[in-house]
């Protein structure tokens, strides 16, 4: 993409409209700078106040792309990850193993049409299981928290995938836990493609990962240790805890380099409660998004 004239977009938190009771919602800031061409290079970075490369999917990893097919098993567990720099800390996820990969808190691809045949195996010290946020399944794999699994226990998921195309996501949903679990790690994306969705990526030039990119906005407290910190007051497990750092794709003040071509942004609320305001700023001046 060198004969594009580049731009940079740097990705931050921003003003709070509110907040409520949820593990879910949609929206996050958006900040966009245009800098010198000089600097979009490979490995250049906006340095100071936005020193890290936005995390985007690949084809395995953390937020890798995962296409569904056949049975798998998606381990609940706890790892250790760095998410602010050199600070190895605990961090809850989705694991899926197979043909000799593995992927952390994967995005699922699915055609619409298709069939999820998946085990939920249950690696936490307490009750889990996972909720399909926004497809049309039956009550059992809706997993209502009745259907929570202990520690050590397993879920059989079988469903077909009616929706059109759409982002949709998935998330831990047992009884009093879901926003502790959430915000602790455990989310990912659920992407549905039919054939309209293909020809819009054919006719758009997208890519998943490349310039079709899933973004989850979270925002976090942490210890000295570089962990997690959800210490929730009595206020705060009915109104709803926030952070006071902002992470995208789990990545704390992020740029992304672009060239100047169309792009487009899945956006997720994956904080506990808060709202955020979404807008484009350039040259001192801002636009936000509706």
């Amino acid at each position: 993409m060198s004969q594009f004239d580049r731009r940079k977009f740097l990705i931050t938190g921003a003003a709070v409209l509110g907040a409520s009771g949820v593990a879910a919602g949609i929206g996050w800031w958006y900040r966009a700078r245009r800098l010198p061409s000089a600097a979009m290079e490979t490995g250049a970075h906006a340095g100071g106040d936005f020193p890290n490369p936005l995390r985007v999917p690949g084809s395995s990893g953390v937020l890798g792309v995962l296409d569904v097919s056949g049975p798998f098993t998606i381990a609940a567990k706890s790892v250790q990850h760095a998410i602010l720099e050199g600070k190895s800390a605990p961090l809850l996820v989705y694991q899926v193993e197979r043909d000799g990969n593995a992927w952390i808190n994967p995005v699922f691809r699915v055609r619409s049409g298709g069939t999820v045949r998946a085990k939920l195996q249950n690696a936490l010290d307490e009750n889990t299981i996972i909720h399909w946020h926004g497809l049309k399944v039956d009550a059992k794999n809706d997993a209502h928290p009745a259907y929570a699994i202990g520690a050590g226990a397993a879920y059989d998921y079988e469903f077909p995938v009616p929706n059109r195309a759409g982002t949709y996501w998935y998330h831990p949903h047992p009884h009093k836990l879901t926003s502790k679990q959430a915000y602790l790690g455990l989310a990912g994306f659920f992407i549905v493609e039919d054939d309209e969705e293909l020809a819009l990526q054919k006719a758009l030039d997208l890519k998943l990962g490349v310039t079709d990119i899933p973004i989850v906005i979270q925002d976090k407290k942490f210890d000295e240790q570089g962990r997690f910190l959800y210490t929730p007051n009595e206020e705060e497990e009915v109104n709803g805890y926030l952070g006071d750092t902002v992470l995208v794709n789990l990545t704390p003040r992020p740029y992304l380099n672009a060239a100047t071509r169309i792009y487009r942004f899945r956006i997720l609320n994956g904080s506990n409660a808060r709202i955020y305001r979404l807008a484009f700023t350039r040259g001192g001046s801002s636009s936000c998004m509706p």
